[in-house]
């Protein structure tokens, strides 16, 4: 005689395979619907995410929302020497780029531009070096579209160091294609002029950033 039902207590535990299971669609995950039966959620497509609706809805696959994950970032690090002069503000180039995926920083001009509106975390840092004399200030700075927003002093005159590093960290609201360049100014006892020397195997003057997640 042939079996038509099997109850429950008849199936043992990791009885059933996945042979045994009916056939379904690529991409779908079973999940059980509002009634508590099996269902099969309908593939997504590539990129999207399983998105929870809560109790008492089936999960349905969505598309990231615009901006959710970081985004535009860069770095990149002196490669060739820069001059500065003695108590003058100059904007830095750094010439080489670690990473920029998205296109965002201009190795011609240093400039950063922010490719949609949004916060932007961004950092640089640069030494100089004067054999000769002594740094009696040091500041870096953030130009937003050209003027300065934000700036990091360092003052030594009665400390007399020969090499000093600046760094500065910040979080910029920006609007897209607000650009951000960094500056440095360093005044000497001597009048002279600095370099900010190339990084050798150590990425020691650099500018980094990303837009950060809303």
């Amino acid at each position: 005689m042939a079996i038509d039902k099997i109850t429950t207590p008849g199936v043992t535990d990791d009885s059933v395979t996945l042979a045994k299971m009916a056939p379904g669609t690529d991409g779908n995950i079973i999940s059980y619907d509002t009634s508590g039966n099996p269902v099969a959620v309908a593939t997504g497509s590539a990129g999207q995410f399983l998105k929870s609706a809560g109790a008492g809805a089936v999960p349905s696959f969505a598309t990231i929302p615009a901006g959710a994950t970081a985004t535009a970032e860069f770095s990149a690090y002196v490669s060739s020497d820069l001059t500065i002069n003695d108590a003058t503000s100059t904007a830095l180039v750094f010439q080489t780029e670690l990473f920029d995926p998205d296109s965002v920083y201009n190795t011609s001009n240093g400039r950063f531009t922010a490719p949609s509106d949004g916060k932007y975390f961004l950092s640089s840092s640069y030494w100089t070096y004067d054999a000769g004399a002594f740094i009696g200030a040091q500041n870096i700075m953030f130009y937003v579209n050209g003027s300065v927003k934000y700036r990091q002093e360092f003052i030594s005159n009665s400390l007399r160091f020969q090499k000093f590093d600046s760094q500065l960290n910040v979080v910029l609201s920006l609007d897209s294609g607000d650009y951000v360049q960094v500056y440095a100014y360093v005044d000497t006892n001597d009048g002279g002029t600095l370099n900010i020397e190339s990084s050798s195997g150590v990425y020691q003057n650099i500018f980094s950033g990303f837009r950060l997640p809303t």
